[in-house]
């Protein structure tokens, strides 16, 4: 299965080439361009953006020639510049 075509995008920290993907929950991600192969994320074609990242895990086995890339956050020197603030869950 090959990866799906993706727009290629530039860190704003690190100048680095990125795509954006979207969780499966919806949220937006950075993701290193290049494929790894310890990388823990496939990428499926998307709704709303270029792909879907999918994290491998022992419920999702994908076919073995899928190339696996990595989170830009655990990658990126200036990741933490772009992190925020958990959000405080409101009590109900």
């Amino acid at each position: 299965m090959k990866a799906p075509l993706l727009e290629l995008s530039v860190c704003a920290g690190c100048a680095a080439p990125i795509v954006w993907c979207e969780t499966s929950t919806g949220v937006q991600m950075p993701v290193d361009a290049v494929a790894v192969p310890d990388g823990n994320l496939v990428l499926y074609p998307g709704k709303r953006l270029c792909a879907l990242a999918l994290v491998v895990s022992a419920k999702l086995k994908p076919p073995s020639d899928m190339p696996r890339y990595r989170s830009h956050f655990a990658t990126c020197p200036k990741a933490s510049s772009f992190r925020t603030a958990p959000r405080k869950r409101r009590a109900r």
